[in-house]
């Protein structure tokens, strides 16, 4: 793996671990937040305690290495909450024209079945630079996003699909009999 593709996917990952975790935090207390304050970093400090819907999340790179090499990019840090995260989640980003998503979901998938495995992928697109590097002489490259994806098994998806359903269903006959 190339530096560049190295560090591209370190920084996907922290991006997502700090969106997720300051997300939880605003669901909690009934906030809503910009993209920007979603990702801003003042959320290091906060103690597991104050992440009551989601677990506070980490990079496996940090936490624990034998997830890492099973291809799990994010994981709760505690990891007696591990079961209260229900997704194994695999950070990509990618400018690939053909991105192999079956291969990369069976790589996530858990032989344990305790969660649902998700590729998060930021698709970037190559832009040639008029500038050439110094040493090779080639155009430089500048990798700009063009988007944003979840991807999933189908099944996966309709079972949390249903489940949503379910969930919001039960919400609201408890608002029903609570008038």
């Amino acid at each position: 793996m190339s530096n560049r593709n190295r560090t591209v996917g370190n920084s996907l990952e922290r991006k997502l671990f700090q969106l997720i975790n300051r997300r939880t935090i605003a669901t909690q207390q009934g906030e809503v937040l910009t993209e920007k304050e979603l990702t801003s970093k003042d959320l290091e400090a906060l103690p597991d305690s104050m992440f009551v819907i989601l677990p506070k999340l980490g990079s496996t790179r940090k936490l624990s290495r034998s997830m890492d090499a099973q291809k799990k990019d994010l994981t709760p840090e505690n990891m007696d909450r591990l079961r209260e995260f229900p997704y194994i989640l695999q950070a990509k980003s990618e400018c690939k024209a053909s991105i192999p998503y079956a291969k990369y979901l069976s790589e996530v998938k858990d032989s344990n079945n305790w969660g649902v495995p998700v590729i998060i992928h930021e698709q970037t697109k190559g832009i040639k630079s008029s500038t050439k590097h110094t040493d090779t002489g080639k155009a430089k490259i500048t990798f700009k996003k063009q988007d944003d994806f979840a991807i999933m098994y189908r099944k996966d998806f309709i079972d949390m699909m249903f489940r949503i359903a379910e969930l919001e269903f039960e919400l609201k006959q408890k608002e029903h009999f609570e008038k």
